[in-house]
């Protein structure tokens, strides 16, 4: 668990272009009960990433 988390949370930052914040953390904690009902697989953590309130509301640099 302790890995797919880590792992959930560097694809995050990654996605968002930013390090993660202390409020970003609600999102993470959320996105882990998630991703731990399908076993933490790989697939299942970039689909809950991308799908996620952060990313598909992210702020975009023009």
């Amino acid at each position: 668990a302790d890995l797919a988390r880590n792992m959930t949370e560097r694809l995050m930052a990654y996605a968002l272009g930013r390090h993660l914040e202390g409020y970003d953390e609600v999102v993470i904690d959320r996105l882990m009960t998630r991703i731990a009902k399908d076993d933490y697989r790989m697939r299942t953590i970039i689909t809950e990433v991308i799908a996620s309130y952060l990313f598909t509301h992210r702020a975009v640099e023009e």
